[in-house]
Order: C-alpha cells, then sequence, then structure tokens
C-alpha cells in the first residue's frame, strides 16, 4: 500500500481493517473534509484516452478510486462537514454528485464565503485567491446554523483534510492531514484506501488521555 506525504506519511503505517468496522471512540469525533484533490479532480480540459464521470460548470470532474467506501467509512464513524475554497454554486453541485444520499448526513456544507482572504494570490495561479480555513470559525460557531454549541469542538477532537497546507496555516499544530493530491491521470491511485484509516489513528491519539 502507497504511503502518502506530509503529515499523513509521518503518521505511519496502519493495518487495513474492513471499511464497515466501527471507530471505538466514545464520542464522534468532527471531520472537515475538502472536496478537490481529495474526492475528486476537476479540470479544465481532458486528453485524450479519458473520460470525465460528469462535467460541472464546463468543467470535468474525476472521481478518485475507493471515493465511495471512504465516504461510507467517514459516516459511520465520524461527525463530518465539507469545507471547500470554490463558490457555494460549484460546491453544492460538487456534493451533489459525488455524495448522492449520503449528503443529508453532513452537519455543514462551508464554502468560499467561510474562508479568510489573504488579500494574495496563490503561486500556481495568480488568478486564484489565497485563502485559510481558520477552524476557529467552526470552534466559535461563526455561523449560527452550526447544528451544535460552541465549545463542541476544538482543537484536540477537530480534523481538516486538506490537499493544501497553506490553507490551515493558522490552526494549531495537529489539527490537518495532508494527503497527496488527486490526478486523474493516476490510474493507481490508492490514497483514499489507505489515509482514512491514518485518520482514525490520528483523532485517537488526539484525543487519548484527555
Amino acid at each position: 500500500m502507497e504511503e502518502g506525504t506530509g503529515h499523513a506519511a509521518l503518521i505511519g503505517k496502519i493495518p487495513s481493517s474492513p471499511v464497515t468496522t466501527p471507530l471505538s471512540c466514545t464520542r464522534k469525533k468532527l471531520l472537515v473534509l475538502d472536496l478537490n484533490g481529495i474526492l475528486v479532480d476537476i479540470v479544465s480540459n481532458v486528453p485524450d484516452g479519458f473520460k470525465a464521470d460528469t462535467f460541472i460548470a464546463r468543467k470535468a470532474l474525476f472521481k478518485r478510486p475507493f471515493c465511495d467506501d471512504f465516504l461510507k467509512f467517514l459516516f459511520q464513524n465520524f461527525n463530518v462537514g465539507v469545507w471547500s475554497s470554490r463558490t457555494k454554486r460549484n460546491v453544492d453541485s460538487v456534493v451533489d454528485f459525488v455524495l448522492g444520499e449520503m449528503k443529508k448526513n453532513l452537519l455543514f456544507c462551508w464554502d468560499q464565503y467561510h474562508c479568510t482572504d489573504t488579500g494574495y494570490s496563490t503561486l500556481e495561479n495568480r488568478q486564484k485567491p489565497l485563502v485559510l480555513k481558520e477552524l476557529k470559525k467552526l470552534w466559535n460557531k461563526h455561523d449560527r446554523n452550526l447544528p451544535w454549541e460552541k465549545g463542541t469542538y476544538n482543537e484536540s477532537n477537530t480534523v481538516l483534510l486538506d490537499d493544501s497546507p497553506y490553507k490551515a496555516l493558522r490552526n494549531p499544530p495537529h489539527t490537518a492531514i495532508f494527503p497527496p493530491p488527486y490526478s486523474f491521470e493516476d490510474a493507481g491511485d490508492k490514497s483514499l484506501g489507505n489515509v482514512f484509516f491514518k485518520a482514525v489513528f490520528f483523532l485517537c491519539v488526539l484525543t487519548s488521555g484527555k
């Protein structure tokens, strides 16, 4: 089984377990899930020989291998929310396609509006604003529609799963996992078949002894 990079790799190897195995923690932790780069690859141009799973806003969308099993595992073992840096319209469309009926289990679905705009652009795309995902907005119930009381979640029971480490710059250490981003051209990608078991381990370690 291939290893990821960054924090995901530092966690180490964890034996594979059936997706149906529940997490034996007394209280479910909050997992904040990114979309593009984690569950899907969204691209403007598709080379010959590749077929997109669907098209949204004139862009091709490819689902990552093991995506469905990964989502089922997460919803069984964690409280899950989506936080994407894309616009609400695009986020809603991607969630509808990728999660299907499972979207009703989301605690929240945040978009670019909830991100912190730094005023800068990303290095890879000068037209793309550099934004941050500050977890304190969830912990402090920045949105009153969040279905929990302020203080329910904090740095001990929350983890962001994102492929862009810079988006977590203002978050406390050990509150994010950065698996390698998915490229639709990598037919052998197995990250979702491995990283979610690391997420289980990571979250349990965060709260052990507390």
